[in-house]
């Protein structure tokens, strides 16, 4: 399992250029089959290498990428190498089953091992650039026609409404999971996420803020455990300006002092606006120019 710890934290800082919670969804619950019988005994028994188990899943599955939902469904039942191998595979296939069944698996709030699993391999749908490429599943010993029969593109990340879930499932493990280990590695992985994907962080309400001070001095305070790139803009004006605030350090809110001109003061992540600031009537202290 170390191994996959110093992969997902890798993969959470290799960079590229919702509110409420989710239980375990029917996918998890339903325990997906399999038309291969002898792969899954194989699964169960350790009977062959881990490349071997999940090359034999995918295989033996007409919808190709079904033998890796099935694989995610019995990772109680995984060795740790063939768990290992699956989150390799798993990075490669856009499609939507897959990432559906990681989702459950984080929901799921299991263990380390596989939470840890589901983490590395969840990461990839966010960004091509952290799948791997066809001569490296080749070079994982996965078998380089393994792409193909996985009947799955890998030229897009998922979807807007996929990629919205999976940032608040790790939000949630990031402050929620009982094992420090989990938190750590889910808080490194949702601030890469805020750097890729900043409209779709997760934050508490008001944790970013405007607050006028004298003349053209503004505020900005964040509340968040991440550090975010937010971008100003003053309505009627060219302002438009990209400013990286840090994360809250022990109950402390970070703090960015800034000129801005006069007007009203909108603050985004993304698309997405998080604060805005209209009254800007602050007086200046004696001998103080506004």
């Amino acid at each position: 399992m170390m191994r996959l710890s110093r992969l997902l934290l890798s993969l959470a800082f290799a960079g590229s250029a919702l509110c409420g919670s989710f239980g375990a969804s029917a996918l998890e619950a339903q325990a997906p089959t399999t038309d291969c019988p002898a792969a899954e005994r194989s699964a169960r028994t350790d009977a062959h290498p881990a490349a071997r188990v999940v090359r034999d899943f995918v295989r033996c599955s007409t919808a190709g990428t079904q033998g890796l939902v099935v694989l995610w469904g019995r990772h109680a039942a995984l060795s740790d190498a063939t768990l290992e191998v699956l989150v390799d595979a798993s990075r490669w296939p856009r499609a939507r089953a897959v990432t559906q069944q990681l989702e459950a698996t984080l929901a799921g709030r299991h263990g380390a091992r596989v939470t840890h699993a589901a983490l590395a391999a969840a990461v990839s749908a966010f960004d091509v650039a952290f799948a791997p490429r066809a001569d490296q599943m080749a070079a994982l010993q996965l078998g380089a026609g393994l792409p193909k029969q996985m009947h799955a593109p890998a030229s897009a990340p998922a979807d807007r409404t996929q990629k919205a879930r999976l940032a608040m499932l790790v939000a949630q493990l990031a402050t929620g999971h009982p094992d420090a280990t989990v938190r750590v590695s889910a808080l490194a992985v949702r601030q890469q996420l805020a750097l890729l994907e900043p409209g779709l962080t997760p934050l508490a309400p008001d944790a970013v803020q405007l607050v006028a001070k004298c003349g053209r001095q503004t505020e900005l305070v964040s509340t968040a455990d991440i550090s975010l790139p937010v971008r100003l803009t003053v309505l009627g004006t060219t302002y438009d300006q990209l400013v990286g605030i840090g994360a809250a350090m022990n109950g402390t809110a970070a703090r960015a002092l800034l000129l801005v001109p006069h007007g009203v003061v909108v603050a985004k992540l993304g698309d997405r606006e998080v604060a805005r600031l209209t009254n800007r009537t602050v007086p200046c202290p004696p001998g103080v120019i506004p």
